[in-house]
């Protein structure tokens, strides 16, 4: 016997999930839940939708792609990748995608709808497959941490720019440009001091000063703006050159959502430099302007 309302609720929230995945323990549960409030509207419901699905008189409901980690492993770069994965494997299948909370739950209002089933995860042999073939599990699955080569999320990138625009990102763009900053004449650099720092400054620095040098002198009416992680190291290695640092604190959010007008200014310039490595960028990448001028280095 079910203890109280609670412990009734949280199973009937669980038949609810279980009815278009496995009807029969759903079934099972609901013919308990009905013999201890026989007058419910929602167990009479789902046990009839239960039942008749497995007589084929009702569709089955589609299958499922989960990403259970989203927001939990990585930073910005690789949760919006997590989630283009997640859209991108969902669309190929024809499933219902199902995440958690994520920081694109605030920024592209995309609403967790996450479900109580843990799924088997992607492994090794059905990444090959998908990657070769785009072929999938023909059952639910999740795709753990799994993030897509950028080929195959750029074949998908209308669909996911629309995924990754909201009202939100919209007003961002618009205090950017409300500042001196016009995008349509802006190069938007993207340095990641970390990664540069892992690689060794003498090798990488001399790279992107003599691109710099380039940019500064081929596009005179453009802006330079670098977005980085490191303002003191690029000031120190950059302050003889004509550029200029994205002032985040000019805007609103200004500590807490830094990183989202730097990655809105990189994915919405006329021209972008990306990091090569860089999840940041290459998220930012996928679903850049369509007319965007892209380098990488």
């Amino acid at each position: 016997m079910l203890a109280n309302n609670l412990q009734f609720s949280a199973y009937l929230t669980h038949c609810r999930n279980l009815i278009g995945t496995n009807p029969n323990e759903a079934i099972a549960t609901l013919e308990i839940l009905e013999s201890i409030s026989p007058g419910n509207g929602e167990v009479f419901t789902l046990l009839t939708l239960g039942r008749l699905s497995l007589k084929d008189i009702i569709p089955q409901r589609r299958r499922y792609t989960t990403c259970n980690l989203l927001g939990q492993w990585g930073r910005f770069g690789n949760q919006v990748n997590q989630y283009m994965t997640l859209m991108t494997m969902s669309a190929e299948g024809d499933t219902i995608a199902v995440y958690p909370d994520w920081i694109g739950s605030i920024v592209f209002a995309a609403k967790s709808n996450r479900l109580e089933t843990n799924f088997k995860p992607l492994d090794k042999e059905e990444i090959d497959a998908f990657e070769s073939t785009k072929r999938l599990p023909t059952e639910n699955f999740d795709i753990g941490t799994y993030q897509a080569p950028l080929r195959i999320l750029f074949d998908n990138r209308v669909e996911l720019r629309r995924l990754l625009s909201s009202d939100f990102s919209e007003r961002v763009l618009n205090e950017i440009k409300s500042t001196h900053i016009n995008t349509d004449k802006t190069i938007a650099v993207h340095i990641r001091g970390t990664d540069y720092k892992q690689i060794g400054l003498e090798t990488k620095i001399p790279e992107v000063r003599g691109l710099l040098t380039k940019l500064i002198s081929n596009f005179p009416k453009y802006t330079i703006v670098i977005v980085t992680d490191d303002r003191e190291m690029c000031g120190a290695l950059f302050n003889d050159l004509t550029c200029e640092f994205h002032m985040n604190e000019r805007y609103s959010f200004s500590t807490e959502l830094a990183f989202f007008y730097d990655w809105i200014l990189l994915r919405e310039s006329a021209v972008a430099v990306y990091s090569l490595g860089s999840t940041f960028s290459s998220s930012a990448f996928v679903v850049s302007r369509p007319d965007q001028w892209r380098l990488f280095v």
